[in-house]
């Protein structure tokens, strides 16, 4: 069998591979980091805190309790009720625009860009 790839082919396609490399990192770099995360059960926001303080919370959702942690400026799903686990495997959220969704819970957590001064916590 003959090789379809030439040697300018691997080139060209290490070349690509370098690129979007780049620009994912660069993204991820230039990225503001956010310091407010909002908490939001079946569209109505439940918690509004602060990224910079460390809490574990949990949010109750129609299917059951999803267990949230805040630790060291990141936000992340730590158990959650429904059956793929989707949610926890999304790992540590902390730059603005990230989000977390847990369909089956409806809990949706987003980070948000603010002065980190300005909100310590509201319970809704």
């Amino acid at each position: 069998m003959k090789n379809i790839l030439k040697w300018g082919d691997y080139i060209i396609i290490g070349i690509v591979l370098i690129f979007i490399s780049l620009s994912f990192t660069i993204t991820r770099w230039i990225q503001d980091r956010g310091y407010i995360c909002t908490i939001s059960v079946n569209g109505e926001e439940v918690y509004r805190l602060s990224l910079n303080k460390d809490k574990d919370i949990g949010v109750q959702g129609p299917i059951g309790e999803t267990r949230i942690k805040i630790e060291n400026g990141s936000i992340w799903i730590t158990d959650a009720p429904c059956r793929e686990k989707i949610c926890q495997k999304m790992g540590k959220i902390n730059h603005t625009g990230e989000v977390i969704v847990c369909i089956p819970n409806k809990v949706i957590i987003q980070v948000e860009s603010g002065d980190e001064q300005t909100i310590d916590g509201i319970t809704m």
